[in-house]
């Protein structure tokens, strides 16, 4: 599942990074002494593994709270088991020239990864950054827009009807986007914000570059590029998290489980006949050299 989701933030973004620092980022990697490159809750180490194939003269440390099953390192690469609800290994202040962050900052403590405050996660990978060091940060919204990329008012469970009342849906709520909503409530910690918000009030890091990345879900979308392969790599991992979302939606809720299992159930099958989008920020951000943080 985590190298399906690679592949899709990869097509989005349009490369490991986004396109218009590539400049930047070989410049660090191939001139800097030692360059230097963090990736915080690496998973299966995809991401880290592609980098640091493609910059041999880095090093490149993947950090996570579990052990990747792949093994086929590069030289280059080594991996850290680490627990977040500790924060950063205290020997990473102002060693890295690349720090990267994808799907991690929305973690909750329910969860096996535990990011209990992301606002303190961004800061400590900020002050692991070298001066002028890029931070990048990817993330989920959670959130559905129908086809035109308006909101889709999600389906919410209401105490005071029924459940044959809550089920009938008379309104006819978004059940895919119900579902989305309560899996945020499960796995995001309550003091989570976008990142574009927890960038700017870092103290170390600049002005960030915000990129809004548009995913289809089983299909192509409009004026997306690798529209096709987006949206059927969504719908395939969509399909693998539908097998956990049963045990997932029941950590964190008070809501009844037949109305939980018509939002796992109904909800996937909107998501197969709608044209739905859900929503990604990419965030890019530099520490300061002196005053200056900007990219």
């Amino acid at each position: 599942r985590l190298d399906i989701q690679h592949q899709m933030w990869t097509l989005a973004v349009g490369d490991l990074y986004l396109p218009e620092f590539k400049d930047k980022v070989e410049q660090a990697m191939r001139f800097e002494d030692k360059p230097a490159v963090l990736d915080v809750g690496c998973g299966s180490g995809i991401w880290s593994i592609e980098i640091a194939r493609r910059f041999p003269r880095a090093e490149v440390v993947g950090l996570d709270l579990t052990p990747p099953t792949r093994r086929d390192f590069p030289p280059n690469f080594s991996f850290i088991l680490h627990n977040l609800v500790n924060g950063l290994p205290s020997g990473y202040k102002t060693r890295f020239d690349i720090i990267h962050c994808r799907t991690v900052c929305q973690h909750a403590s329910q969860l096996d990864i535990i990011v209990p405050d992301p606002q303190e996660l961004v800061d400590l990978m900020a002050d692991c950054l070298k001066p002028g060091g890029l931070l990048f940060i990817g993330d989920i919204e959670l959130i559905v827009y129908d086809q035109n990329r308006k909101l889709l008012k999600p389906f919410v469970y209401t105490p005071s009807l029924s459940i044959e009342e809550n089920l009938e849906n008379k309104e006819g709520l978004s059940w895919f986007s119900g579902w989305f909503i309560v899996a945020g409530r499960v796995t995001r910690s309550p003091m989570y914000r976008p990142p574009p918000d927890m960038v700017k009030e870092s103290r170390l890091l600049g002005t960030p570059v915000v990129k809004d990345l548009w995913m289809p879900v089983g299909w192509e979308g409009e004026d997306i590029k690798n529209g096709k392969e987006i949206g059927d790599l969504a719908m395939k991992n969509l399909l693998e998290i539908h097998g956990l979302s049963r045990g997932l939606l029941a950590m964190g809720d008070d809501i009844p489980s037949v109305v939980r299992d018509a939002l796992i159930d109904r909800g996937l099958q909107e998501s197969q006949s709608r044209k739905v989008y859900v929503h990604a920020w990419y965030v890019v951000a530099a520490r300061g050299r002196g005053r200056d943080s900007r990219l």
